[in-house]
């Protein structure tokens, strides 16, 4: 005949339970890769977190020449890429903002009590750690032709703010920083 466990016993189990379920719930908000909140976390998350705050800010980010980096260096460099990234980004925020891996190499970042200040602060942040990046992790190599090729990690910003009061208002808003995305793009190509 078994014994019944004792209340220790049943209290350790309720424990590790209540661990692992939250194991579980980061990893269904969180990527795999980078760490970095999902967009599941955005789509279930974005209401309560315009409750807390209407004045969001968006910040749109985009690894420059990525393609390049995975054709000549390998997918295995691009995940680190993406990883380093991810850190230099949560780095260069406040424990109330929400950095989310959007897709691809895109990120973006939502920015609590925003103005037009926030967005150039943490883009100025973002980029000087990325030049100390750099200076101790630039790619070198040779393609295929055996030219001398060389990745140095940037990426490209578009910042927009606003009263948000719905998360319509909140994908518009998105919306407005990736096309801002785009136009920093084609400057930084010129």
């Amino acid at each position: 005949m078994e014994s019944k466990p004792s209340y220790e016993e049943l209290e350790q189990r309720v424990l590790q339970l209540e661990q692992e379920n939250y194991t579980l719930q980061e990893q269904a908000v969180r990527d795999p890769l980078t760490g970095l909140y999902n967009r599941q976390f955005y789509t279930n998350n974005i209401a309560d977190i315009l409750q807390e705050n209407k004045l969001g800010g968006v910040l749109f980010l985009d690894i420059n020449d990525f393609k390049y980096l995975n054709d000549n260096f390998g997918h295995k460099q691009g995940d680190k890429i993406l990883q380093d990234l991810s850190k230099i980004i949560q780095s260069s925020i406040k424990g109330t903002d929400y950095a989310i891996r959007w897709g691809g190499e895109e990120l973006i970042v939502i920015l609590s009590n925003a103005n037009e200040d926030t967005g150039k602060a943490v883009i100025g942040r973002i980029n000087s750690k990325l030049d100390k990046y750099n200076q101790f992790n630039r790619m070198e190599g040779i393609d295929k032709k055996g030219k001398h090729i060389c990745y140095d990690l940037a990426v490209a910003a578009g910042y927009d703010y606003r009263k948000c009061g719905t998360v319509d208002d909140m994908d518009e808003l998105i919306d407005i920083a990736d096309a801002k995305m785009y136009v920093d793009k084609e400057r930084q190509k010129a």
